[in-house]
């Protein structure tokens, strides 16, 4: 479905953290655009161009592909780029780094409505269950520091991507 599937084409500026947005495409990121007429289309060259080719996704291994654009869309260019390079090219590892971010922005009352969608998200790429319950535990989360049982889910083999970058059908 790629990452327009999971975002729809409606706006709510009261319950995003990036203000009016579209496709996922937000008024905070994207201050010069008239979001509220953002078309499917001009939504994907800004994600090939913003996001794809700010990573240089062509250059990655095929099964890094999808995991980092994802990761550039939700987390950011800078800190998908820091998280490519303390992975070291494993996609387990950029797996594991994205769920430990989610992991902690959900404890915080702020994030805490997003959590099933990470969750959700990383599962469509190819995370275990087990591994991203860690995420969407629920509002008992919030306020807690990651428990050593949490830490050792995160450890969970399962992390990763499908073949050639695609998410697993």
């Amino acid at each position: 479905h790629g990452i327009l599937g999971w975002y729809h084409s409606g706006y709510d500026p009261t319950t995003d953290t990036g203000g009016l947005t579209k496709y996922g495409i937000s008024q905070k990121a994207h201050p010069e655009l008239d979001i509220k007429n953002l078309s499917r289309e001009d939504a994907a060259e800004i994600y090939h161009r913003d996001y794809w080719r700010a990573i240089d996704a062509d250059a990655l291994p095929p099964n890094m592909r999808l995991a980092a654009f994802d990761s550039a869309v939700n987390q950011g260019v800078p800190q998908t780029r820091t998280w490519l390079k303390q992975s070291g090219g494993n996609l387990q590892t950029f797996m594991k780094l994205r769920i430990e971010k989610y992991a902690k922005l959900a404890r915080q009352p702020k994030y805490d409505q997003y959590a099933k969608g990470w969750a959700n998200r990383l599962m469509d790429l190819g995370v275990s269950e087990a591994a991203v319950r860690v995420i969407r535990e629920g509002p008992d989360n919030i306020g807690r520091a990651l428990s050593p049982e949490d830490m050792a889910r995160l450890d969970l083999d399962g992390a990763g991507g499908g073949e050639g970058g695609k998410p697993p059908s």
